[in-house]
Protein backbone atom coordinates (compact mmCIF):
# COMPACT_ATOMS: atom_id res chain seq x y z
CA UNK A 1 0.00 0.00 0.00
CA UNK A 2 2.93 2.27 0.76
CA UNK A 3 4.25 1.84 -2.77
CA UNK A 4 0.87 2.69 -4.31
CA UNK A 5 0.58 5.84 -2.24
CA UNK A 6 4.16 6.84 -2.95
CA UNK A 7 3.69 6.32 -6.68
CA UNK A 8 0.49 8.34 -6.63
CA UNK A 9 2.03 11.31 -4.81
CA UNK A 10 5.20 11.19 -6.88
CA UNK A 11 3.01 11.28 -9.99
CA UNK A 12 1.16 14.30 -8.62
CA UNK A 13 4.44 16.12 -7.99
CA UNK A 14 5.68 15.33 -11.50
CA UNK A 15 2.42 16.60 -13.01
CA UNK A 16 2.81 19.90 -11.16
CA UNK A 17 6.38 20.47 -12.36
CA UNK A 18 6.85 22.85 -15.30
CA UNK A 19 7.35 21.18 -18.67
CA UNK A 20 10.75 22.59 -19.55
CA UNK A 21 12.89 25.12 -17.70
CA UNK A 22 14.70 26.32 -20.85
CA UNK A 23 11.67 28.10 -22.32
CA UNK A 24 10.79 25.57 -25.03
CA UNK A 25 7.05 25.18 -25.42
CA UNK A 26 5.64 21.92 -24.09
CA UNK A 27 4.39 19.45 -26.70
CA UNK A 28 0.63 19.37 -27.15
CA UNK A 29 -0.87 15.97 -26.45
CA UNK A 30 -4.56 15.34 -26.94
CA UNK A 31 -6.60 12.85 -24.98
CA UNK A 32 -7.64 11.01 -28.15
CA UNK A 33 -4.03 10.52 -29.29
CA UNK A 34 -3.04 9.36 -25.81
CA UNK A 35 -5.88 6.82 -25.68
CA UNK A 36 -4.98 5.53 -29.16
CA UNK A 37 -1.31 5.17 -28.20
CA UNK A 38 -2.27 3.34 -24.99
CA UNK A 39 -4.46 0.91 -26.97
CA UNK A 40 -1.62 0.17 -29.39
CA UNK A 41 0.77 -0.32 -26.47
CA UNK A 42 -1.57 -2.83 -24.81
CA UNK A 43 -1.99 -4.72 -28.09
CA UNK A 44 1.78 -4.84 -28.54
CA UNK A 45 2.37 -6.06 -24.99
CA UNK A 46 -0.30 -8.76 -25.32
CA UNK A 47 1.59 -10.20 -28.33
CA UNK A 48 4.92 -10.26 -26.51
CA UNK A 49 4.57 -13.87 -25.35
CA UNK A 50 3.96 -15.11 -28.88
CA UNK A 51 7.09 -13.31 -30.14
CA UNK A 52 9.34 -14.13 -27.17
CA UNK A 53 8.05 -17.20 -25.30
CA UNK A 54 11.31 -17.62 -23.36
CA UNK A 55 10.99 -14.11 -21.89
CA UNK A 56 7.44 -14.86 -20.77
CA UNK A 57 8.52 -18.15 -19.20
CA UNK A 58 11.35 -16.49 -17.27
CA UNK A 59 8.97 -13.75 -16.11
CA UNK A 60 6.45 -16.36 -15.00
CA UNK A 61 9.16 -18.18 -13.02
CA UNK A 62 10.27 -14.91 -11.42
CA UNK A 63 6.68 -14.17 -10.39
CA UNK A 64 6.33 -17.66 -8.90
CA UNK A 65 9.54 -17.11 -6.91
CA UNK A 66 8.27 -13.71 -5.73
CA UNK A 67 4.97 -15.29 -4.67
CA UNK A 68 6.79 -17.98 -2.68
CA UNK A 69 8.97 -15.39 -0.97
CA UNK A 70 5.92 -13.31 -0.06
CA UNK A 71 4.19 -16.40 1.35
CA UNK A 72 7.28 -17.22 3.41
CA UNK A 73 7.46 -13.65 4.72
CA UNK A 74 3.77 -13.70 5.59
CA UNK A 75 4.29 -16.98 7.44
CA UNK A 76 7.16 -15.52 9.44
CA UNK A 77 5.14 -12.42 10.35
CA UNK A 78 2.13 -14.57 11.25
CA UNK A 79 4.25 -16.83 13.46
CA UNK A 80 5.71 -13.76 15.16
CA UNK A 81 2.27 -12.33 15.83
CA UNK A 82 0.99 -15.62 17.22
CA UNK A 83 4.07 -15.96 19.45
CA UNK A 84 3.58 -12.40 20.66
CA UNK A 85 0.01 -13.14 21.72
CA UNK A 86 0.98 -15.99 24.01
CA UNK A 87 0.64 -15.14 27.68
CA UNK A 88 1.68 -16.64 30.99
CA UNK A 89 -1.06 -18.74 32.50
CA UNK A 90 -1.20 -17.81 36.20
CA UNK A 91 -2.87 -21.15 37.04
CA UNK A 92 -0.02 -23.17 35.51
CA UNK A 93 2.56 -24.82 37.75
CA UNK A 94 5.73 -22.73 37.66
CA UNK A 95 7.64 -24.55 40.33
CA UNK A 96 8.85 -22.20 43.06
CA UNK A 97 8.01 -18.98 41.19
CA UNK A 98 5.34 -16.80 42.74
CA UNK A 99 2.88 -14.58 40.89
CA UNK A 100 5.04 -11.55 41.79
CA UNK A 101 8.06 -13.26 40.19
CA UNK A 102 6.16 -13.70 36.92
CA UNK A 103 5.14 -10.05 36.63
CA UNK A 104 7.23 -7.88 34.29
CA UNK A 105 9.70 -5.50 35.91
CA UNK A 106 8.44 -2.53 33.89
CA UNK A 107 5.74 -1.61 31.39
CA UNK A 108 5.17 1.15 28.86
CA UNK A 109 2.35 2.57 31.00
CA UNK A 110 4.77 3.20 33.87
CA UNK A 111 7.13 5.09 31.55
CA UNK A 112 4.60 7.84 30.99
Amino acid sequence: MFLVRSTFWLGMVVLLLPASPDGEPAPRVSLVHTAYAARILVEDMSGLCSRHPDACEKSRQALILLKRKLETGAGIVSAGLVAGQEFVDPAADHGTLTAADLEPLWSAAEMR
